[in-house]
């Protein structure tokens, strides 16, 4: 019987030769490590990672919209200073 680590890197392979890596992310490897040490279940690994991954796209949606906003303002500056209205 295989390792859960024998495992686990035989499906990071698959994936990455497919041209789909599902190690990319910062966290995924210490989430695989307390798999494969038995201290978590394949459906927490995986609940886990879904919930970083959702934490990582409300932290990348809020630095985008911070980002416009900053912008809007510069480029209301600009136009302002344009005019020569304050």
């Amino acid at each position: 019987m295989d390792s859960r680590r024998e495992i686990a890197e035989r499906i990071i392979a698959r994936c990455r030769d497919r041209g789909r890596p599902i190690d990319t992310h910062p966290q995924f490897r210490d989430l695989l490590e307390l798999w494969i040490d038995g201290s978590i279940t394949m459906p927490e690994m995986r609940w886990r990672f879904i919930d970083l991954l959702r934490q990582d796209s409300v932290a990348r949606r809020s630095a985008q919209l911070q980002d416009g906003q900053i912008r809007d303002f510069q480029n209301q500056d600009e136009r302002h200073e344009a005019e020569g209205t304050d």
